[in-house]
């Protein structure tokens, strides 16, 4: 992502581009979701009471689950279904603490909550929290939900007591009410969660109570309605609890689907003709880099691919030989598609089909025929590179190169001004050191 954000548009004139940058060979991935964070803090009185006994209720066994890729199956939130046994007890109890969830873009698999009171109700507590587990309302979602209640003692609890029992009954109505998953479904594509909420984690410091949001919307728009919605939801809170602080952070667009799009419609008439069989034309309720692309190019139109990788960013991680030599057909026969729009001669950069590696892939429509180079790839990236490489190749061709070496050449240059700027103790963050790479580049050129 970092790459991206520092990514400037402003050079860039093309309005296509095919982002390989997907894991799963067949799908023609159209649409993400962007997202913010939403920080909701109350403030709840500091007026505390000593107790006899003291109880944690807890929930565990839900599934869980990323909160972008499995908001829409419906999964139980851990905070949510904790309130249903809060709901049978009395106003003897007083609200000690809450816990639970981890990250704010993980549906919570368990919570639990800390209430006290001056008589010792843990058989009473045992009877709610059994009618609680025979209702199984897990349902087919979430079958392992189990509730459990233990009593506590003072060296397993230190914390204090809120004096109010209202305070206690105003937290039961939170977890209830509060706005957490799917908020709507897409219109343009059957399936697709277009905008949610996740409640990923509760805590209490002192007497301030946080809850943490991810928002996640595949329109920009829709991410302001469920903003506008949690806000709303946040300030009716006033009571003994009231809310003392709203923030939101880490925002970042989304990719929003294109009913029009001739680069989606070009890719599916490719593959029809390569494979044999209709492609899946899908979006994913989570962020991707193309995101950050749309809003720095506003008329781009993109479609991201790949071919199939699994169990990505875990030591697992592993590539289908076979998919990538698929893919790699599929890749020349959009070229080759892409130039009857008009250019005689396509190339494309940033293109790998192997780990660790980059290049450029071309099409000569006259030849018919088709080019690739690689080299290794940096662990860096710079504004600027985009140009070295069009001016570079441009610049061979002026000098006699045909456009195969020409390509190769502005890629090996584009690649040693980056190594030289990452070389560099004062390189350049903007930019990249390209007069130190022209002694290589008039070797080259045999000037």
């Amino acid at each position: 992502m970092y790459g991206t954000i520092g990514f400037d548009g402003n050079s860039v004139k093309g309005n296509k581009m095919l982002n390989i940058d997907s894991e799963e060979e067949g799908i023609l991935t159209v649409s993400c979701a962007g997202g913010i964070s939403a920080h909701c803090a109350f403030e709840l009185p500091q007026q505390y009471k000593s107790v006899s006994h003291m109880y944690e209720i807890s929930v565990s066994g839900l599934l869980g689950g990323h909160s972008g890729a499995d908001i829409g199956k419906e999964r139980l939130n851990a905070f949510s279904i904790l309130s249903e046994p809060l709901c049978y007890i009395g106003k003897e109890y007083l609200f000690g603490s809450i816990s639970g969830g981890g990250k704010m873009n993980v549906i919570p698999q368990s919570a639990s909550i800390i209430i006290g009171s001056d008589i010792n109700n843990l058989d009473e507590l045992e009877g709610i929290i059994e009618v609680c587990n025979a209702k199984k309302l897990g349902g087919d979602t979430d079958p392992g939900v189990t509730f459990a209640v233990k009593e506590l003692s003072n060296a397993e609890f230190t914390g204090k007591f809120f004096e109010s029992p209202v305070v206690l009954a105003e937290i039961r109505e939170f977890l209830g009410d509060a706005p957490t998953g799917v908020r709507k479904w897409s219109e343009d594509i059957e399936g697709l969660v277009e905008s949610s909420l996740n409640l990923g984690v509760m805590e209490l410091k002192d007497n301030i109570l946080s809850a943490d949001f991810l928002i996640r919307s595949n329109s920009d728009g829709g991410k302001t309605v469920v903003v506008d919605t949690l806000r709303s939801f946040a300030e009716s809170i006033k009571g003994e609890i009231s809310l003392s602080d709203f923030e939101l952070s880490a925002e970042y667009p989304a990719w929003e689907y294109r009913k029009d799009s001739q680069l989606r419609d070009i890719m599916a008439e490719v593959y029809r003709e390569v494979y044999g069989k209709e492609p899946v034309i899908s979006a994913i309720h989570a962020g991707l880099e193309c995101a950050i692309f749309s809003s720095k190019l506003k008329d781009a139109d993109m479609v991201s691919i790949g071919p199939n990788i699994h169990d990505i960013h875990t030591p697992e991680e592993r590539m289908e030989v076979a998919s990538v030599a698929r893919t790699w057909e599929y890749v020349k026969a959009l070229l080759k598609k892409l130039s009857c729009l008009g250019a005689k001669i396509c190339i494309l950069t940033g293109v790998s089909f192997k780990e660790g590696m980059t290049g450029v892939m071309g099409y000569d429509s006259e030849k018919d025929e088709y080019f690739y180079y690689s080299h290794p790839k940096h662990s860096r990236s710079y504004h600027g590179t985009g140009d070295i490489f069009s001016s570079t190749c441009l610049g061979g061709i002026m000098n006699g190169l045909d456009w195969k070496k020409a390509a190769v050449l502005a890629a090996d240059y584009t690649s040693e001004c980056i190594r030289l700027t990452i070389e560099d103790p004062k390189g350049r963050d903007y930019g990249v050191n390209f007069e130190q790479a022209i002694p290589m580049l008039i070797k080259r050129l045999g000037k």
